[in-house]
C-alpha cells in the first residue's frame, strides 16, 4: 500500500510539471523577445518579408496611406523616417510628431530586430519608394549587422 501511495505523488508530480512546465517555456520565449512579431519577421527571407509588404502596400499606393499603415499598423523597432511634406502632414492630420523627416522621397522603418550573439544585432529595414506622383513603384528589403 506504501507503494502506491508513493507512485500516485510521484505521478501527481510528473503531472504537474508536464502542465506548468509549457507554460513556463511559452513565458520565457514571450519575454526574451522570440515571440513579437519584429522578432519573427528577421526569420524570414527578405522577398517573404517584401511581397508581405507589398501585398498591404501594392504599387501605385498613395504616399500618404502608406505612412499611416507603417505607423499605425506595421510593428517596427524606432522612428519611421518619410519625406518631409509627407511627415508634415501626416502629423498635421494626427497631432502627433512620430515621423522623422528626411529629404529622400521614401518612407523608412526597421520592420525586423533580433540579437544573433550577445553582442550583434540584425536590423531588418524595408524603404517603400515612390514615383513622381507619390505612389509606391518599390519596396526593398535590407539587412544590417551591429556590434563590436
Amino acid at each position: 500500500m506504501h507503494d502506491f501511495s508513493s507512485m500516485r505523488y510521484r505521478l501527481r508530480t510528473l503531472l504537474i510539471v508536464l502542465a506548468v512546465g509549457p507554460l513556463i517555456i511559452a513565458a520565457a520565449w514571450y519575454l526574451l523577445g522570440f515571440g513579437n512579431e519584429t522578432y519573427r519577421r528577421t526569420l524570414r527571407a527578405d522577398s517573404a518579408i517584401r511581397n508581405e509588404l507589398l501585398a498591404k502596400t501594392p504599387v501605385g499606393t498613395p504616399a500618404s496611406k502608406v505612412l499611416a499603415y507603417v505607423v499605425n499598423e506595421v510593428a517596427h523597432e524606432g522612428e519611421v523616417s518619410a519625406y518631409y511634406n509627407w511627415a508634415r502632414a501626416h502629423e498635421a492630420s494626427t497631432g502627433t510628431f512620430s515621423v522623422n523627416r528626411t529629404d529622400d522621397r521614401t518612407i523608412e522603418a526597421i520592420v525586423g530586430e533580433r540579437s544573433v550573439l550577445p553582442l550583434l544585432v540584425e536590423d531588418v529595414t524595408a524603404t517603400w519608394h515612390f514615383d513622381d506622383n507619390d505612389r509606391v513603384s518599390d519596396i526593398t528589403v535590407e539587412r544590417n549587422g551591429y556590434g563590436p
